[in-house]
């Protein structure tokens, strides 16, 4: 009598998951958006693009909110400076947010 396999299959050969993209939903401006778990190269831009900003180049924070939103929402990813001008700050930055915690990034990990 055969086993019936439940759950996930095991995967022998790791390179079978190289650019699998995981998602899962969050809200944003009282709907739902599908957000992307970032991969290692993703985050290590990141990381790179957040030791550029200092008290003399501020606007390196608004490119770092920009990158982290067109890498991490699929529904995002074309987006230009203008598109990101449209939407309230703090909404954008609760995006991003949630983004990074899903990466394993959480901004306010202390």
């Amino acid at each position: 009598m055969a086993t019936k396999q439940t759950g996930p299959q095991v995967i022998t050969n790791l390179r079978e998951l190289i650019n699998v993209r995981t998602t899962k939903t969050v809200p944003f401006l009282g709907q739902k958006i599908e957000i992307n778990k970032l991969t290692l190269a993703e985050c290590t831009e990141i990381q790179k693009l957040a030791s550029e900003i200092t008290p003399e180049t501020p606007e390196k924070g608004f490119e770092l909110l920009r990158h982290v939103i067109t890498v991490g929402v699929p529904a995002a990813s074309d987006f230009n400076e203008d598109d990101f001008n449209n939407f309230p700050m703090d909404d954008l930055n609760k995006l991003s947010d949630e983004v990074l915690k899903y990466a394993g990034m959480d901004p306010n990990s202390k």
